[in-house]
């Protein structure tokens, strides 16, 4: 009975898997759906975000991340904004589990490149083959 009990688990670690990083798709903003003038896109962040950062200090939160990307010609402008609630974080204290209110903000200029450049705070580089802008890196760094 044992055995069985074993590999009904391990099904369910397999299955579980895929679908997390399934999710951490749903935050990339597709180039193409991107026309001139702003375009507003909505990300909800909820507990499973976090199991891709292993490291996260953050396990537990409702955010809504908003986008607006303004798009003139080639240029493009990006504006990432979270608004929620980090939840069962430890008050350094007295170690009761609390929860804070989160706002942010991020401006940012994408810039298509050939080049390996590492983004900075104001500036998000993407090869000029991506055919879309991952958001999560970004997201997470917001609200950590």
């Amino acid at each position: 009975a044992n055995t069985n009990l074993l590999r009904y688990v391990a099904i369910n670690l397999y299955l579980c898997s895929p679908l997390k990083f399934r999710r951490m798709s749903d935050f990339k903003i597709n180039l193409g759906a991107i026309t001139n003038g702003e375009n507003q896109f909505s990300f909800e962040i909820k507990d499973q975000f976090f199991d891709a950062f292993t490291l996260s200090d953050v396990d537990h939160a409702e955010i809504i991340a908003t986008t607006l990307v303004n798009k003139d010609g080639d240029k493009l402008a990006l504006t990432l904004q979270i608004d929620g609630t980090i939840n069962k974080l430890l008050c350094d204290i007295c170690t009761e589990e609390i929860s804070i209110n989160i706002k942010a903000v991020a401006d940012l200029i994408v810039t298509k490149t050939d080049k390996d450049l590492i983004s900075t705070d104001e500036i998000l580089y993407i090869k000029n083959s991506d055919n879309s802008i991952d958001l999560k890196q970004l997201i997470f760094e917001l609200i950590t």
